[in-house]
């Protein structure tokens, strides 16, 4: 039995702003999903790749 993959998914990237997921994001975004992320400093998620594109948080507040 085989089923057909979604053609849109939510993807959490962790470590969004790093080297890695600074790539993966625009790739998964052009790709037409949807995507969630975390980053120890939300400054830094207001940077591209990000684009300042943000809800929510969870961590601490300086």
């Amino acid at each position: 039995m085989t089923s057909a993959a979604p053609s849109s998914l939510t993807c959490l990237v962790t470590g969004a702003t790093g080297y890695v997921g600074g790539r993966l994001v625009p790739e998964l975004l052009a790709a037409g999903h949807r995507v969630r992320v975390m980053s120890r400093s939300p400054g830094t998620a207001a940077r591209p790749p990000l684009g300042g594109r943000r809800r929510g948080g969870a961590g601490r507040r300086r």
